[in-house]
């Protein structure tokens, strides 16, 4: 089986030099979706079986997601995310999404941080192969700002199909690879750790 996990990890959240995204978007007439989103530093420990872990707030990143919605009935997304440091020590993150919004160029959650600043990103592109997951991942965003492969190690998922309700979830986590666009500066992004999802629900 698998070994026993404890821990206490605290993130740390200082306004004044990460930036969060926090959006209100439309997804269906009288509909609407909240959405906070900040990647930041966090600190604590880990005891995995017998081997304890310190967790170092200068190399470990977790992304912060609060998110409120009234989706439509029949629903879908793509999400990718990932957070940590390039090669000079940057802190870099990035949020790409692709769902139910109709008008994805005036309204989306994309974006990119650089040291805890934010930079918005146009609509986002997904390339994938649904009967595949594990399959790599093309993701680019319409603006030019993204252009990664996401490579797949393994995955949570759910195929919940209930006559009436439908739940096809795939949450692949695995590494990042490619360029992003910060303002004028263009970012490697070479191993960073994350996660996507692609999902489709009749709720």
């Amino acid at each position: 089986g698998l070994p026993a996990v404890q821990g206490e990890l605290r993130c740390i959240h200082d306004l004044e030099s990460v930036e969060p995204l926090v959006v209100c978007l439309p997804v269906g007439p009288n509909r609407g979706m909240y959405s906070h989103k900040v990647a930041l530093p966090f600190e604590g420990n880990l005891r995995i079986g017998e081997e304890a872990v310190e967790v170092d707030p200068e190399k470990c990143f977790a992304i912060w997601d609060v998110h409120k919605a009234h989706y439509p009935r029949r629903t879908f997304w793509n999400w990718a995310t990932f957070a940590g440091r390039d090669a000079t020590g940057r802190a870099l993150a990035m949020n790409l999404t692709r769902n139910v919004v109709e008008d994805d160029t005036r309204y989306n959650e994309n974006a990119v941080w650089l040291d805890g600043r934010i930079q918005r990103l146009g609509p986002a592109i997904f390339e994938h192969d649904q009967r595949q997951p594990l399959e790599p991942w093309r993701l680019r965003s319409a603006c030019g700002g993204v252009d990664l492969e996401f490579r797949p190690q393994g995955e949570r998922k759910e195929n919940l199909r209930l006559g009436l309700v439908k739940s096809v979830f795939h949450q692949p986590y695995g590494t990042f690879h490619g360029t992003m666009r910060h303002g004028e500066l263009d970012l490697e992004v070479d191993g960073l750790f994350g996660v996507c999802e692609d999902h489709e629900a009749v709720w």
